[in-house]
């Protein structure tokens, strides 16, 4: 089978669903200019912070730390509530072209540094 039939293969194959949503594939026009496009990668994840100190679970300063990741999105109940002390989760927007810290620097009103590890 060559590229024309796994074209016409996966394009007219039925109907396909991502996440519980209808996804629907076309074929580009002919005029269509890829390199003209401004793309935009910003895609929402859930980010893990193992270790974060219970200090830091107040909303403002859960928002402060997403900054140094993204664009704060929300927290999760369980964060929030501190019910979960292991970790602390945050939904944040980030430019998926771009490189994701693994690690990021928290400094505390005593005067103690941290190198707080990221996840996502």
């Amino acid at each position: 089978m060559g590229p024309t039939q796994d074209m016409e293969r996966v394009l007219f194959g039925g109907s396909y669903t991502v996440y519980k949503r209808a996804f629907f594939l076309q074929k580009l026009p002919k005029y269509f200019n890829i390199c003209n496009v401004n793309w935009n990668w910003n895609v929402s994840i859930w980010v893990l912070l193992p270790g974060l100190p219970l200090d830091c679970r107040h909303p403002s300063a859960l928002s402060k730390i997403a900054s140094k990741i993204g664009k704060p999105i929300s927290t999760d109940q369980l964060t929030l509530q501190k019910k979960c002390i292991s970790l602390a989760r945050i939904l944040v927007e980030v430019d998926a072209s771009e490189e994701t810290p693994s690690k990021i620097p928290l400094q505390f009103l005593g005067g103690q540094n941290i190198n707080q590890p990221v996840v996502f």
